[in-house]
């Protein structure tokens, strides 16, 4: 059945939801095909909790206006950091926060990205090498940072990883976001020496391209590094020698993105990054037995966007490769940024630069105040007559 003439019949339960209409209806059939050879709790525990996000499942409370009688049912949330339902209030709160670190000085983002070759091996050692992803860019711009050839000056940075392309593709990358100078040993800020970045782009691709396959061998020497049946001829020495050495010879990109001048356009704009997820509810036009179909970017391209359809079978399987491992932390602050840096080395920094002293808008307000500030929602003024006469209580169970 079609989701169009399903959201019709039931517009109550699966309104603007396409996704978890997804998950609902076709898991099982997920499960079928790949249940007994790739089925993992986690995964399983994630696509529940969406499924079951803003349904009765999860429970909540009705409202029922006291003037014309209308009753409307507010359900919970899961809270799951991949679900595309509950992202927007974090992130709102996400960016409120950061108000408090603003710094009159430009910023910089670049993107570090591993060959694609790589993939294969980071879907089956995910925490290892996203960490080593992580690691590799931050030792990366700090050791550069330090070389007096390019800054001589400790720098501060937030660190995003992200794992999908526009299309669902796995395409595991690091977003960076750095202060545009940084804290001299003497506790003088100084500037980087380019309005284009901090460093040139070719040395820092070269450098974290010595630093993560560095890594990368420690993990194969220690044998803690996963290969599939598929790599399993890496198993020997030489194999692995000469996949590093192939991987030594290929160009690593590292995609040096706009600069941003004032932390606050700077805080904006990696707050798109901070809490977006694979895919989000609007950009899903139809669902069919047959077909997903979805709007993506694509850079090939030049950033159009274009039409993509898979089954539902597969839209599942792309989606859960964008899962990470429970409890890991996909945003981290280095250098001047770090919170065992912020309090001194910050403070001093934030003395240095004019500091905005933008005030929180959001501090201590809940999700119905927050909605009504930002988006001029008002969960307790009637959709129907808007009288705010109404009154709460338990969810209505409407039965057909």
């Amino acid at each position: 059945m079609a989701y169009n003439s399903y959201l019709k019949k039931n517009h109550s339960k699966y309104g603007n939801y396409p996704i978890r209409f997804i998950f609902r209806n076709y898991y099982h059939l997920y499960l079928k095909k790949y249940g007994h050879k790739s089925f993992d709790f986690h995964h399983e525990k994630v696509l529940n909790s969406i499924s079951q996000c803003k349904t009765s499942t999860l429970g909540g409370h009705a409202v029922t206006c006291n003037n014309c009688h209308t009753t409307i049912n507010h359900y919970n949330s899961c809270r799951d950091r991949h679900c595309p339902n509950c992202q927007s209030i974090p992130k709102l709160k996400w960016v409120d926060a950061r108000k408090k670190d603003v710094l009159d000085t430009s910023y910089f983002h670049c993107v570090f990205t591993v060959p694609k070759e790589l993939n294969a091996h980071f879907l089956s050692n995910q925490r290892l090498l996203y960490a080593l992803l992580f690691e590799a860019s931050a030792k990366t711009m700090k050791s550069l940072s330090s070389d007096e050839k390019f800054l001589g000056a400790k720098i501060g940075f937030i660190s995003l990883l992200h794992t999908f392309g526009s299309n669902l593709s796995y395409h595991p990358h690091i977003h960076m976001i750095l202060i545009g100078g940084g804290l001299t040993k003497t506790f003088k800020f100084k500037p980087s020496k380019s309005d284009d970045f901090l460093f040139p782009a070719r040395v820092i691709a070269a450098k974290f391209r010595a630093l993560f396959l560095e890594g990368l061998e420690y993990l194969f020497e220690s044998k803690q590094l996963i290969l599939t049946k598929d790599h399993e001829y890496l198993n020997h020495n030489y194999a692995f020698k000469k996949f590093l050495i192939y991987l030594k010879k290929k160009d690593w990109n590292i995609n040096i993105k706009e600069t941003l001048h004032g932390a606050h356009n700077a805080i904006e704009y990696l707050g798109r990054y901070t809490h977006r997820i694979a895919i989000s509810n609007n950009r899903i036009i139809s669902v069919t037995d047959d077909a997903v179909t979805f709007k993506y970017k694509s850079y090939k391209t030049d950033g159009k966007m274009k039409i993509m359809s898979l089954h539902p079978i597969e839209f599942i399987r792309r989606f859960t490769m964008h899962i990470l491992p429970p409890g890991f932390i996909k945003m981290r602050h280095y250098g001047i940024l770090s919170n065992r840096s912020k309090k001194k080395t910050f403070k001093i920094l934030k003395n240095i630069l004019r500091n905005l002293k933008q005030k929180s808008e959001l501090e201590g307000l809940n999700t119905r105040e927050i909605l009504l500030k930002v988006f001029k929602i008002d969960i307790y003024k009637c959709q129907l007559c808007g009288s705010t006469n109404l009154s709460e209580g338990p969810l209505v169970i409407k039965r057909e």
